[in-house]
């Protein structure tokens, strides 16, 4: 028993640990360069660092082949065998693809209970769009509150489904209206065109000095987006000084240049 015991610790178990299958040899792709980040990295390369481990590789393989970049063709069995390799390390970005594909349907059979096992594994490590989707679906359930508490840890990062489901709370659940407007004009700012419809509706439901309210709030927040804004590099479009720019073309300009991200 004794000599079975060190065996064990030292890493000699009688059962040989579980071999993973090598991803495969993709012959109809070999050769090609791949960009990322304004990187390039050659595909066979990328396979082999896939095969000996590396979790960055086997996610950019996945991606590959999800979206069908660089002329590989999309095959969204392959782009989930890596993604569930990358997921098995517990990976957020890996761990929200195979969620979202439970969610979705497709690869998967739609499991709204795996869906959120994964979501939620993302989530609780900051990942911003599964936040959102997890707080997706938390309010499906009616747990409006933890629903609320996902979206919030979203919208911080900048998510704007995020922040207009957080806004949304606000309004018809916490019947907060200034945080209600703060999250909404983050959204539009961000260039969801929901938002706009849902602060037109607020003015529409006779919200108290709603107009003035949300203007107030958009004069508050665009500093901040003066510089995300400036940070584009969007040249002015005349050399010479212009006259300041209205707060509704601002807010135009700045919801456009995000939508185009």
């Amino acid at each position: 028993m004794l000599g079975k015991l060190l065996k064990m610790l030292a890493g000699g178990s009688s059962q040989s640990k579980e071999q993973l299958e090598p991803f495969p040899q993709d012959s109809m792709n070999q050769g090609r360069i791949l960009t990322f980040n304004n990187m390039t990295f050659e595909f066979d390369d990328l396979v082999v660092k896939a095969n000996n481990g590396d979790t960055v590789a086997m996610g950019m393989l996945g991606d590959a082949y999800n979206t069908g970049i660089h002329g590989i063709e999309k095959d969204k069995k392959l782009a989930m065998q890596y993604y569930e390799r990358v997921s098995d390390a517990d990976i957020p970005g890996a761990l929200f693809k195979v969620g979202l594909e439970y969610l979705e349907g497709g690869y998967y059979k739609t499991s709204e209970r795996l869906a959120a096992k994964y979501l939620k594994k993302a989530a609780d490590k900051g990942y911003m769009d599964a936040q959102y989707f997890y707080g997706c679906l938390l309010r499906g359930k009616n747990k409006i509150r933890e629903a609320s508490r996902y979206f919030e840890l979203a919208s911080t990062q900048g998510q704007k489904e995020a922040q207009l489901a957080l806004g949304e709370y606000f309004f018809f659940d916490a019947q907060d209206i200034d945080s209600a407007i703060y999250w909404i004009c983050h959204s539009n700012m961000r260039g969801n065109p929901q938002a706009g419809a849902m602060l037109d509706e607020m003015i529409q439901r006779g919200v108290p000095r709603a107009y003035e309210r949300i203007q107030d709030t958009y004069a508050r927040i665009r500093p901040e987006y003066k510089q995300l804004h400036s940070e584009q590099n969007i040249p002015p479009q005349s050399a010479q000084e212009e006259p300041e720019q209205s707060l509704e073309d601002f807010i135009k300009e700045v919801a456009e240049a995000f939508a185009e991200d």
